[in-house]
């Protein structure tokens, strides 16, 4: 499953229950893990990319980092590093903050896919 298309599918697992949607990262992580397992979709959970990068989840080939605060930069940053995996493809980012909207659309020649969570109840 691409980026573009497993963001689409987290954001509609989250609007469906929107409940899952909560400003704690752990919590989300767990509605992150809700939504992947209610999609059949296996996955790994904080998966090592290398030696001083762990993802939130690896499913397949596309990586998926949760992030309910932070710097718009601070978060780019973190998602150049894991860019430069040759385990991933792509990458999706699941946050309920409406800056995180604002990352480049592509790192490293991979694509990036915000499933934005921001119109959604915390």
């Amino acid at each position: 499953m691409t980026a573009p298309e497993l963001s689409a599918a987290l954001r509609a697992c989250f609007h469906a229950r929107p409940l899952l949607v909560t400003a704690l990262e752990v919590d989300l992580q767990d509605g992150v893990a809700l939504a992947l397992g209610g999609l059949a979709l296996p996955f790994t959970r904080e998966a090592t990319l290398d030696g001083r990068s762990r993802i939130d989840f690896l499913v397949g080939r596309t990586g998926i980092e949760v992030k309910t605060g932070g710097s718009l930069s601070d978060l780019t940053r973190q998602l150049h590093r894991y860019a430069a995996s040759t385990l991933l493809d792509g990458l999706v980012v699941v946050s309920p903050l409406h800056r995180h909207r604002a990352l480049p659309a592509e790192l490293r020649g991979k694509p990036i896919a915000v499933c934005d969570l921001s119109g959604l109840r915390l």
